[in-house]
């Protein structure tokens, strides 16, 4: 019985440490993109568009930089439609 229970608790442990890089590691590649799209050169117009990933972008610039910047680590987007995303 207490095997299992030390077994059951090695488990546990072993599987919360297998996810806490993966969490800092997405963390750090929106940080990485965060720095990239301060780079970006864009306009203050306000013409919504929708993103694939959900999020409302002011301008299709925006848009468009969030895509490049995001590429790189596999979180690109693109335009589904012109306005504002529904909400949910």
């Amino acid at each position: 019985m207490r095997v299992a229970v030390v077994l059951t608790i090695l488990a546990f442990l072993f599987s919360f440490a297998l996810a806490l890089p993966a969490e800092h590691a997405d963390s750090d590649v929106e940080s990485k993109i965060r720095a990239c799209e301060k780079e970006c050169l864009v306009t203050f117009d306000f013409q919504p568009r929708c993103g694939s990933d959900g999020v409302t972008y002011n301008n299709q610039r925006l848009l468009e930089c969030r895509n490049t910047c995001g590429k790189p680590y596999g979180k690109g987007v693109h335009k589904v439609s012109d306005g504002p995303c529904p909400k949910h």
